[in-house]
């Protein structure tokens, strides 16, 4: 149904949805906004007055969202929850991805991915992009250094795996960073 053919009492209802919902993984909530927007779609203004009725308040709607939230995360304790989407936790996290390897070899950079994996600041897909995108962008730097480096004469792999291992999570770090930054400022409006 498009934007004019909904009722005003429809278009108040999703937009108090929304604003209940803030506060939600981005993906909980927008799948609540498409489920009941396609339920409300399609009926005259007297059946999407009483759908509405049945469905109950946004905000007890949000509410049954969250605690369902917090009962599919039970490693994250509540109180890590607020630290997880703060400034200070996403900055830390990503110096800790791109430099973590460095400070203390392997572990500092497992400890920010670790970090990135249990924070809600980012998608899956982003995750998986900084968890697994060094490791195969070292691998391929080491073996074409590793194919190259008989002919050339020049850098050996074993150089090109120690400048992988610190430009490719400080590449990853930084793009994890500006997204993460740019999401927080959005959410925080």
């Amino acid at each position: 149904m498009s934007q004019s053919d909904q009722s005003q009492a429809v278009r108040n209802y999703l937009s108090d949805l929304k604003a209940a919902l803030v506060g939600l993984p981005h993906e909980v909530a927008d799948e609540i906004v498409a489920g009941i927007t396609e339920e409300l779609a399609g009926v005259d203004a007297t059946a999407a007055a009483a759908r509405i009725v049945e469905l109950g308040e946004p905000a007890f709607i949000a509410a049954e969202a969250k605690a369902g939230s917090d009962l599919q995360q039970p490693l994250i304790p509540s109180a890590s929850k607020e630290l997880a989407d703060s400034r200070a936790y996403i900055v830390v996290t990503c110096a800790l991805v791109a430099l973590g390897g460095v400070v203390v070899p392997v572990a500092g950079w497992i400890v920010g991915v670790g970090m990135v994996a249990f924070s809600k600041t980012w998608y899956l897909w982003e995750k998986l992009v900084a968890i697994f995108a060094p490791c195969v962008a070292l691998g391929l730097l080491i073996l074409g250094a590793w194919l190259v480096a008989g002919e050339t004469g020049g850098l050996t792999w074993w150089h090109v795996a120690i400048l992988g291992a610190f430009f490719v999570p400080f590449l990853t770090g930084t793009w994890l960073l500006i997204r993460g930054m740019k999401r927080h400022a959005a959410t925080a409006r």
